[in-house]
Parts: C-alpha cells; structure tokens; sequence
C-alpha cells in the first residue's frame, strides 16, 4: 500500500545542512562534496587553525629563548607588544655580534650550515651601533628608529628580504607571523654565533645532521659496492 508521508521522508538523503558528520577535522569524507561552499569554508578554517596552532609554539618557543638569552621575562601572549619599542631586539643583536670571537665567523660557519645558506652573505662596512634607545615606548617614532635599527643589522647578515618584517608589521602590530619568521631566522644565525638556538632551530639542525649522516653511509655503501665490482 501507499505509504505514509513520514516514511517517504525517511528515504530521503539527508540535507548537507543538517548533517552532524561533518566536522573542520574530518574535511573530506565521503559524505561532503569537497567541492561545496561548506567544504571549502572548512578547509580555508582548519588551515587557519593549524597556522595558528603552529604561530603559537613558535611564539612561545622564542620567548622562552629571549628570555634565556637576555634574561628578560617576556611573555609568549605578548611577545610582539613587548618587542613592539625594539630595545630588546636590540639588545638580541648586540649579543650575537659580542658572542663572536672573530665577527667572520658568523659567515663561515653559515657557508657550511645548509639552514643558514639561503643568502647569509660578507657584510660591507663596519659594525653598526646597536645600542638602543631605552626611552622608547611602544608604537612612538623612538621605537620605530629602534626596530629600523635592528632591521638594517638583519639585512647587513644577508637575512633575505623575504624573511624580513617591515618596521610597522612589529610597531603597529600589522603582520605577527613575519615577525616571529624573521626571529626565527635570526635563531639560526645565533647558533652560528656559538648561542643556544631556539628550541625549533636545535631540532632542525639535529634533523640536518642526521640527514647529512645518512648521506655520508649511503655514499660510503655506494663506494665499497663498486669497490666489491
């Protein structure tokens, strides 16, 4: 017989709209179109959330290392505001230059680091005057001419501009992820320096050394076969 109109209903797909299955996690099952506006959404959120996820241990990665470093206490939810005035990025990079018994060691080294090889180059001219201008206050002209200051050493190493932040992504707080890129990178040029890295670079440098190791073995492996031949 003619069924009712509630169990024709049941029969019915249900409606993306209210399907409970899906989740920003599981992005890409079966049931969603990966084509769908929802879907896309979805994607465009969960790669946020992982962006952000990983800003986040970089950010608190960097200050346990400023800290460490400079004996400071910043604070990883106010990383970028408490480097906003510059004295302390300073006060970082004259700490880097004074750990070098011979200011060329940073270059040398960098030329046998693949990390720090993406364009660390021989500075031209003498040393910059790093000292900072300790009356800054955060977001004021005094500020500014102290990040500039710290930028000018970064790109005198050759940091590459790609990973430089501009004066106003620290002092206005416009772009965090540049800033905390570019720290990074100076905490691979700290190593060369004979500094603690941060915590991220130490493990990329272990996994480069264990690479480095493999290749040698299997370069090895490679002569003694055609030694055997």
């Amino acid at each position: 017989g003619e069924r009712n109109s509630k169990d024709r209903m049941s029969d019915r797909p249900p409606s993306p709209r209210r399907s409970k299955s899906f989740t920003v996690a599981g992005f890409g099952r079966a049931e969603e179109d990966s084509d769908s506006p929802r879907a896309r959404l979805a994607s465009v959120v969960f790669r946020k959330e992982k962006d952000q996820e990983r800003l986040t241990a970089i950010r608190e990665d960097l200050a346990e290392w400023i800290n460490t470093l400079l004996g400071t206490s910043v604070s990883e939810n106010t990383l970028v505001r408490d480097l906003a005035s510059g004295i302390i990025l300073c006060n970082l990079a004259q700490l880097i230059e004074t750990s070098n018994d011979d200011n060329e060691q940073i270059f040398a080294k960098a030329q046998n680091t693949r990390s720090l090889s993406r364009g660390l180059k021989k500075r031209v001219g003498e040393k910059m005057n790093l000292k900072p201008n300790t009356r800054a206050e955060p977001g004021s002209f005094i500020a500014r001419d102290n990040v500039t200051k710290f930028l000018k050493w970064c790109a005198g190493l050759g940091v590459p501009p790609a990973l430089l932040f501009e004066s106003n992504d620290l002092v206005e707080g416009k772009n965090e992820k540049k800033v905390l890129h570019c720290l990074l990178e100076i905490g691979r040029l700290a190593a060369t320096a004979g500094l603690q890295p941060p915590m991220l670079v130490s493990l990329e440098l272990e996994i480069e050394a264990e690479e480095k190791r493999l290749e040698e073995m299997e370069g090895q492996e490679e002569e003694e076969e055609d030694e055997e031949m």
